[in-house]
């Protein structure tokens, strides 16, 4: 997946970490941004984005994704994951707009999952993430939260008058039997797409991307 946010950021604050997790309601608006991003190219938008570095460079991904028009992929809402940008589409049952949903990247033994939750419906992945290596967090880098789209719009676009908030909640990180450690992160926000800044802001102390 290409990586063109609007994300926040945190920052851990202790070593040893296996993951990290975090749940929230499924946004409104995403199928409407994805369907009116620009054409000639895959068009997508994120319901929430996981993505965390790794101690040899590299990172891993995971998303719950709405595709209007992804190259050998149906349209719908999907979980994907991957490790430096690439990886598999599960195609989802239930729609997550407005429901309890969550993803969770994990260390289990020497590979890497991603999880998908939707509390709501009771539809769950557990899906390995293809050659993400043996090694852990990078806790002198940040891990993100965020909202993606296909491409930078280059402007307010319509669509994002119907974005509701992505109000991440209960962000943890994992420990190595898989455990929510009990630190608190550094909190920091990050607008990529300054053209956004008029319709899309952060809430850092809230975990919370919403439409101004």
């Amino acid at each position: 997946m290409g990586n063109q946010a609007k994300m926040y950021k945190q920052k851990p604050d202790s070593t040893g970490l296996y993951g990290f997790k975090a749940t929230w309601v499924g946004p409104q608006g995403i199928k409407q941004i994805a369907d009116n991003m620009p054409s000639g190219a895959d068009k997508w938008a994120s319901a929430g984005t996981l993505l965390a570095f790794l101690t040899g460079g590299g990172y891993i991904e995971t998303s719950i994704t709405y595709a209007s028009s992804i190259s050998g992929q149906s349209v719908g809402w999907k979980f994907w994951c991957g490790l430096n940008g690439s990886g598999p589409y599960q195609s989802l049952t239930n729609d997550p707009t407005n429901k309890s949903v969550g993803l969770t990247l994990k260390k289990v033994g020497t590979t890497w999952h991603a999880i998908y939750n939707n509390f709501t419906d009771n539809e769950n992945y557990d899906v390995v993430i293809p050659n993400a290596p043996n090694q852990t967090l990078n806790t002198s880098d940040v891990t993100w939260l965020m909202h993606e789209t296909s491409t930078n719009t280059g402007s307010c676009v319509t669509p994002y008058s119907s974005f509701i908030d992505i109000d991440f909640n209960n962000v943890k990180y994992l420990d190595s039997s898989g455990n929510p450690t009990s630190q608190v992160p550094t909190a920091m926000g990050q607008l990529i797409d300054t053209n956004m800044s008029g319709c899309i802001a952060i809430d850092e102390t809230h975990e919370k991307i919403y439409h101004l």
